[in-house]
């Protein structure tokens, strides 16, 4: 998963491979340069530490997570499922070993959802105070990141130009 470009062949080289995964990686972001969280088909979402190489948290789901974004403050997770949920993984305290998502145990976890079918992508605003939301089902819901509910709701031909709308602050 993160390479170097190899000098000699001019090529880039895997100086690490994470192998725990057991389905397709789905999507990866990092976190403050020193981890990485990857979410896969196999419905986990896993937190290594970049400098050590290890395995420090897996976030077990209900759901394939299809999509995942960082706020910009790095503090929470936002994590884009199958099923239309949208999950919010507090960063801002270290996650137990293994977390079942929706389980009791899951505390530092928050769901949101309206979108019917799978959610395919995700944005964070600049000042972290909005979450948008792009779905299979041809929908766009901007939320607020504070009470975690739905501001908005986009669908059909008109969605694509109203986002700019809300990328330029209106």
């Amino acid at each position: 998963i993160i390479g170097g470009l190899d000098d000699v062949n001019r090529s880039i080289k895997p100086i690490w491979t994470v192998s725990e995964h057991s389905l397709a990686i789905t999507d990866l972001a990092i976190r403050s340069g020193m981890y990485l969280l990857s979410s896969s088909a196999d419905k986990t979402i896993r937190i290594w530490d970049l400098i050590s190489h290890r395995l420090l948290s897996t976030l077990s789901s209900p759901q394939i997570i299809q999509c995942m974004v960082l706020s910009h403050t790095e503090n929470r997770c936002f994590a884009g499922a199958n099923d239309g949920s949208i999950f919010v993984i507090d960063l801002s305290r270290p996650l137990e070993s293994s977390v079942l998502i929706g389980g009791e145990d899951s505390e530092q976890i928050s769901v949101m959802k309206s979108h019917s079918d799978a959610v395919h992508c995700l944005a964070v605003s600049g000042d972290d105070s909005k979450l948008v939301s792009g779905g299979a089902d041809g929908k766009i819901f901007v939320w607020d990141c504070g009470s975690l509910q739905v501001l908005r709701e986009y669908k059909g031909n008109n969605a694509s130009a109203k986002m700019t709308n809300i990328t330029n602050g209106e």
